[in-house]
């Protein structure tokens, strides 16, 4: 019986030998790596340091904060590599401990910065220290960055992955190098990550027009519910300067996505008008299908679309039906406002629309040194009503609000 023990546990110990000389020699070594990097984010909690992995830039506030997070952890990040080595990419938790060496070195040209102010000299020598460190660490382990993100992607993007902005740092690096990333990360980011990746579209460009079939990927049709879920403005943003670009390959597919969007918007119109000449409970449908309207004729209109005159009609449609139902509307507060031709031109010479905005609902009062707006709605400068505002501006004036334009006109008798 002894024997068969000791026979078994022999066997183990080759096996043990097996997987380690399959591996390679640092089996050893890639063990004791892994445990450092989870060993940073273990210490980085404990001494309550938090050092997110995006760099902000000097300009930032959290700047400060994290030189001095470094600075008052000197025992720390003075033997920062030479504890901690990063010789690889090969998991999750090495891949964030090379994201954060990024930021790090990144955060050298702070030393610099005229406008960084640091307590001490030694304090900017660490940093500096820091940074020297870090790109000799990113020039070794970039490559196995790279190869760590094309094979790993799916567990890089997990919705779990929220912790450190792994995620959106993880795009910024694939941007930066996605001449070197395979095509199925694209496609998962164009399927899974859809948002970020319109918002940036452009820095992807040269991607989308080498793998001309991911702009369907990310597009699948132009279905009025889907470019809501993708955002519909950026959408139409990214839509709009593929059109405009005389030598965009897209644009043959954008028509047909044009044409099933304006016959989604066309239906929203004729709901909009049913529920008010049928006077039907509908404030929400109005009130979503505004910005939609206006959104798609702003589009058209600066595409030279044929259909944009048409669409510029229902964004008027559309507010005046908005203003009918609000108008109609038993919490809705109405006052005039003194509109003469006057004071027309002055509130339509105005650029910002806030200042625009204020101007309808509020007045500029002096009282003594200081200055403030006061509500229409307030009898007397002490009382404070409520400031909620509906139809504030005559009955022989209309208030166009666009993506066009803002203004006040006259409604001819």
């Amino acid at each position: 019986m002894t024997g068969i023990v000791r026979r078994s546990r022999n066997q183990a110990h080759a096996v043990k030998l097996s997987i380690s000389w399959q591996l390679g020699r640092n089996f050893p070594d890639k063990i004791r790596q892994d445990a450092a990097m989870e060993s940073i984010k273990t210490v980085f909690k404990e001494r309550n340091i938090y050092l997110p992995l995006r760099y902000y830039g000097a300009d930032d506030l959290s700047v400060g904060w994290e030189i001095r997070s470094i600075a008052e952890n000197r025992d720390l990040f003075e033997s920062l590599y030479s504890t901690h080595p990063l010789d690889c990419v090969s998991d999750i938790n090495s891949y964030y401990y090379y994201l954060l060496t990024r930021k790090i070195f990144r955060m050298g040209e702070l030393v610099h910065n005229p406008d960084i102010r640091f307590r001490e000299k030694k304090d900017a020598d660490l940093l500096v220290k820091l940074a020297r460190n870090a790109e000799y660490t990113l020039s070794k382990t970039t490559d196995s960055a790279i190869k760590y993100i094309n094979e790993q992607f799916e567990d890089i993007f997990l919705d779990e992955r929220y912790e450190y902005d792994l995620k959106y740092i993880s795009l910024d690096f694939i941007i930066e190098c996605q001449k070197n990333i395979n095509c199925s990360v694209f496609i998962y980011l164009c399927q899974n990550f859809s948002r970020p990746i319109i918002r940036r579209f452009s820095e992807l460009r040269d991607t989308f027009i080498k793998y001309r079939f991911l702009f369907a990927v990310l597009f699948p049709s132009g279905d009025l519910d889907l470019l809501n879920s993708l955002g519909l403005e950026d959408t139409l943003g990214v839509w709009m300067r593929e059109y405009q670009s005389k030598d965009s390959p897209f644009r043959q597919i954008l028509d047909l996505y044009i044409d099933e969007l304006r016959h989604d918007v066309y239906k929203i119109c004729h709901d909009v008008h049913k529920v008010c000449s049928e006077h039907l409970p509908g404030r929400s449908i109005i009130f979503k299908a505004q910005p939609v309207v206006h959104a798609v004729a702003f589009f058209l209109f600066k595409i030279n679309s044929k259909y944009a005159k048409k669409f510029v009609a229902l964004s008027y449609f559309i507010d005046r039906k908005l203003l009918e139902y609000l108008c109609n509307d038993r919490d809705f507060n109405n006052f005039r406002i003194p509109a003469g031709d006057a004071e027309l031109n002055k509130w339509n010479s105005i650029d910002s629309y806030t200042t625009k905005l204020t101007d309808l609902t509020h007045q500029a009062v002096s009282d003594g040194a200081d200055r403030r707006y006061q509500s229409f709605l307030e009898k007397t400068p002490k009382e404070q009503n409520s400031n909620s505002v509906g139809n504030n501006f005559s009955k022989n004036v209309r208030i166009i609000y666009s993506d066009f334009g803002m203004s006040m006109r006259k409604i001819s008798s």
